[in-house]
Formats: C-alpha cells, structure tokens, sequence
C-alpha cells in the first residue's frame, strides 16, 4: 500500500531546506564512509582466512546453535553450504559475544590462543561504519539510535527514503519550521529506533535507515492538519487515485498497515516496529507542538488543486501594474498565459507593463518580454470576440511609437479589415514599408500578399475597400512589380 501526501506546490519560496540538508547527508554518507566499508569487509575475510579461523570456529558454532534457538543459523535455511555457515558465523553478534567471553572453548588457553589469531580480523571488523552507528538489536544506544537513521543498505533503500523525506517534509516542515522540523525527525528517529531494539526477537542484529524518522513525519503529518482536508495519491495493489480526505484519517491507516505487516512479516528484514514507532512518536509530538501553538497557522493554505480564479489573477495583475512592480505583473499573469486559449485581457495587460518599462528609445527596462514581442503575441493570440480590444490596444501601442515587423503587419492589417476599418489596415502597411526602406529588402512575398489582400477584399464584393488597398500598394512601393499590377486594376 501507498499512501503520498500531494497538497501543495512546490515553490522556491517554500523549498524544505531542512530534508533537503537532511537527504544531502545520507547521501554523503552512503557514498562516502559507508562505501568504504566494503575495502574493510575485503581485508577481514581475508585475516579471517589466513588465521584459519573457519576451522576453528565451526565446532563451537554447531554446540552455540544447539544450545541457542536464536542463533542465526538456526533462523536461515543453509542446506549445508559450508561458506554459508562460515559467513553465519562471522555476521551472528550472539556467538561473537560468546567468544569473546570464552563460552565453549576447552580451557583458558584454547580462549587466549582463539583471542590472539582473531585479533586482526576482530580490529577490523570494529572498524566497520555500520558497525559502529547502526543500532543493535542487543546493547542498544540512544547515539546509534540516531546515528542509524542517517545510515541505508543500499541505493534503491536511499532513494525510497529519500523519496518520502522530501514529499512528506515539504508539508510538515513548512508547518513547522526548519529548527523545529529537525528537532521533531530527531526525535521521532530516536523513538523509532527504540522502538525497534525492545520489540525486536529473534538472532542478536542491527537496524538502520531514515524510514522511521520518515514515519514520524507522517505522524506529525496527520496530527498537524487534523481534520483538514489533503490531496494523496494512493496505491492498494491495482487501485490507484488521487482523492481529497481530512488528514487524521490517514493516522490509522498508516500505522494499521505498519502493524499489519509487522505481525504477519516472517523473516523480512524491514523494520516495521520502527515504522510503527515513529509514526506514534510524531503523532505525540505533533500534539505538543499544536498545544503550544509553536506551528505556522499560514502553512495548512495553498493546496495543490485550489481553484485558480482568472479574474483575481487579473485583478492582481492590474494592482501591481499601478505599483510599477512590473515582476508583479509577470507572476500574476503566469498562470493565465498557460491557459488556452490565452485571455486578452491578460495579453493587453502585459502589452501595457511592456510600454511602461521600456524608457523612451526603446530599451527595455527591468521586462523579460519586450513591448513588440506583446503586442505580436496579442495579435496572433486574438480572436473574433477579442477583436476590438485587441485592435484597441495595438492602436494605444502604435500611438505611442510602436512599430510592427512586415509579417505581423499583415497580421495586424487582416484584423483591422475583419473589423471593417480598411483604411487603417493600409496604413499599418504603408507605415510597415516605410519603416523596412532604410534596413533592406522587405521579406520576399511581402508585396504579394498586400496585393491579394486587395484581390480579396474585390472577390468578396467590397470595390472600394480594395481600391484602397491598390491605392496604398501603389504609392508605398513606387517602382515594384505588385505596385504596377495595382496601379493597372481597372476602376468601375
């Protein structure tokens, strides 16, 4: 089962700094330290072989299992796979500890001749990092109890942790803060961990992994929100949705599963005493905090699939452009310019902002979007019941200097001739090749497609509206072949 709360959105404004520093350490320390402990698990075996302690050990392992139920042999079906055995015996802490203490052996001096051929081997195996901070089931520390939580198995372990930390603490640690969601994972690891070490039976072992600090987060998680409702997403075999229900209701859930699988995993090696426990942990110390009221009230808002209102969006929109905060404006707008199709009235918004940062030449000032780049985005983005705000606005832009590119003057003078106002549309032309005279030809077709524009205008019944369409052509571009062509139709 897979329950994955996904409420809010992730904003760099609301990044959970804190379980990023968190998953940036276990990742740091699976490739680092941990990494190393195989160049040492190298070097045991190999002072494990050349002391020729399998030989010596094996008999007094065969009397420990015997004499002990629990012994790791007795838990693992070997079928007399004598390497087997020999990894057994080195991985089973029971019968180290039973060595150590001289448990089997014939005499004092068969004890003091085993303690000085395993020294090296011993040596180095207390070097081991997981050795030394992962919890053990027996002689367990408060320090390892935290230790552990930074430690993992392997790479898919890391990031299935790693996955949950980040989900899960870009809730909770927006609730809480960063020094307060980092006290709460502390807390809730060490009480996992705990939990783990008095519940756990069976061969003497070690724990680690994030997963109860993890688990602890889901419990504060449910305890924070209450009766709130989040967005999950949810996975039961081949069910799978999103779905909206108050927060507590995933409390028992959650730990109904934990302790599910705990009562019915035989041989596993996932710690679900210590999932069970966290999520008790964090549960009980999310009603702390909420006692003390020491959460951020403003957190719960913002969920993921909130409404989203265009008219606010505008509203915002126009109230930062009287602020002059032109950056207001571009976030206002975001939202709407992914919508298709994209609202004019958002378009002409930005078209305004553009003009009013860009400083007399021209030059942009403090906008991404130059003011021409709008205004084109407004034409190609209008439509039919658009059209007159839209012309409205272009006209504003023109007024004010703006010049428009050939192409998108064609653009603009098929909107205006839509709209009726021919003459305008011969203007923005004619202003268009005069403005191109000085820089170079204009775009090969142009002329072309003024001319048809004329053609057009007479195929659809409207002879004066396309004499003055020839009469522009004709004296804007003197001399070109598409004027003389104009300049030739024949007038009733």
């Amino acid at each position: 089962m897979l329950i994955l709360p996904m409420h809010h959105r992730v904003e760099a404004r609301h990044l959970p700094w804190m379980s990023l520093l968190i998953a940036l350490v276990c990742v740091f320390i699976h490739l680092g330290p941990q990494q190393r402990d195989a160049e040492r698990l190298v070097r045991a075996q190999a002072q494990y072989a050349d002391a020729g302690l399998a030989a010596l050990e094996a008999p007094l392992y065969d009397a420990y299992a015997d004499a002990h139920p629990e012994a790791l042999v007795n838990a693992v079906d070997g079928d007399g796979d004598r390497e087997a055995e020999g990894w057994l015996m080195q991985a089973d802490r029971g019968f180290r500890a039973a060595l150590l203490a001289g448990e089997g052996f014939d005499d004092v001096a068969a004890h003091a001749e085993w303690m000085q051929r395993s020294a090296p081997f011993r040596q180095t195996m207390a070097t081991l990092f997981d050795a030394r901070f992962a919890i053990p089931s027996d002689a367990p520390t408060t320090w390892q109890a935290l230790t552990s939580s930074f430690l993992h198995g392997d790479l898919g372990h890391l990031f299935g942790n790693l996955l949950f930390l980040l989900v899960l603490g870009l809730l909770v640690e927006r609730a809480l803060g960063p020094g307060l969601y980092l006290g709460l994972y502390v807390l809730s690891s060490i009480g996992a961990a705990w939990t783990w070490a008095l519940a756990y039976v069976g061969p003497p072992t070690y724990s680690l992994g994030a997963s109860g600090g993890i688990a602890g987060l889901m419990g504060a998680l449910c305890v924070l929100w209450g009766m709130r409702r989040i967005r999950f997403f949810y996975w039961f075999f081949v069910v799978f949705d999103y779905v909206r229900a108050p927060a507590l209701w995933l409390l028992p859930a959650w730990l109904g599963w934990e302790l599910f699988q705990w009562a019915t995993d035989e041989g596993g090696n996932v710690a679900y005493q210590a999932h069970a426990g966290g999520i008790v942990a964090g549960a009980l110390l999310a009603l702390g905090i909420k006692a003390l009221r020491w959460d951020r009230p403003d957190s719960y808002d913002d969920p993921v699939d909130d409404r989203f209102d265009p008219a606010v969006a505008l509203g915002d929109a126009q109230a930062a452009l009287g602020r002059l905060d032109f950056a207001g404006v571009e976030r206002a707008l975001a939202p709407l310019f992914a919508q298709m199709p994209v609202p004019v009235d958002a378009r002409v918004l930005a078209l305004r902002a553009a003009q009013m940062r860009s400083a007399p030449d021209g030059a942009a000032r403090g906008g991404r979007v130059a003011a021409a780049e709008q205004a084109s985005a407004l034409l190609r983005e209008s439509r039919a019941a658009d059209r007159t705000k839209a012309l409205d606005a272009l006209a504003a832009w023109r007024h004010a200097g703006g010049r428009w590119r050939p192409q998108d003057a064609l653009a603009h003078a098929r909107l205006l001739i839509g709209a009726g106002r021919v003459g305008e549309a011969a203007a923005v032309l004619a202003d268009a090749a005069a403005s191109e005279e000085g820089r170079g030809p204009l775009p090969e077709g142009w002329a072309a497609d003024w001319l048809r524009l004329g053609f057009d205008l007479r195929r659809d019944g409207d002879e004066a509206a396309a004499r003055v369409m020839f009469a522009a052509l004709s004296a804007a571009l003197p001399g070109t072949p598409e004027a003389a062509k104009a300049s030739a139709q024949p007038t009733p």
